[in-house]
């Protein structure tokens, strides 16, 4: 899936609490502000960082957690269930999806499935995301009856962008078992589903095509 999120950092309560853990970790490793920035963002804006006077992306906090060898928990001291943390898991499990790790991706998903009280959408997100994986590293069967409880939660709110993507992994799954009327089916639901909510991202469309 295109669990490509996008949010702000908003924990640990306070900015500097941050840039604080940042530059401990960075500091204890002995790197320089150049050494954790490389070429991905300035120096100068990772000094804004640990000063407490600017906030890191989702995607800029994951590179500046691998080159401080630390999980980015450790940078939000946030419990387990926070929104915050939640929306690190899944895009950590995507990323581990584009590399490759679907293992990794399988293993993310399942444990944040795991935990109690998680919003509806994040849930069916991860399911999506675990289903990816599954498809991946099988078995197909289970990647199915992930899809179909996805399924039926994204319709029943009526997260129509959603739902289009797990019907069309949908087919996937089915096309996998070699069933390739009923993969059909699925992907003709999804472009369906795209077109009758008037939807406009050319991304989605390009997956489901």
């Amino acid at each position: 899936m295109a669990t490509t999120t996008r949010i702000q950092v908003r924990s640990p309560k306070t900015p500097d609490q941050l840039g604080a853990r940042i530059r401990k970790a960075r500091m204890e490793l002995g790197l320089s502000l150049a050494g954790v920035a490389q070429k991905d963002f300035s120096r100068a804006f990772l000094n804004q960082i640990e000063l407490g006077r600017a906030r890191p992306s989702t995607r800029t906090l994951q590179v500046i957690a691998e080159r401080l060898r630390r999980p980015v928990e450790y940078f939000l001291q946030d419990g387990e269930n926070s929104a915050t943390v939640l929306e690190f898991r899944l895009a950590e499990a995507a990323t581990r999806l584009r590399r490759g790790d679907s293992e990794r991706a399988r293993a993310l998903m399942t444990e944040l499935l795991a935990l109690r009280q998680i919003a509806p959408e994040v849930r069916t997100r991860a399911q999506l995301v675990l289903a990816e994986a599954l498809l991946k590293v099988g078995p197909i069967p289970e990647a199915i009856d992930v899809l179909k409880t996805a399924i039926k939660t994204s319709e029943a709110f009526g997260w129509r962008a959603l739902s289009v993507e797990l019907y069309d992994r949908m087919g996937t799954a089915y096309y996998k078992l070699r069933r390739p009327h009923e993969a059909g089916r699925w992907w003709d639901k999804a472009m369906t589903g795209y077109e009758e909510a008037g939807l406009t991202d050319p991304l989605l469309k390009a997956r489901i095509l």
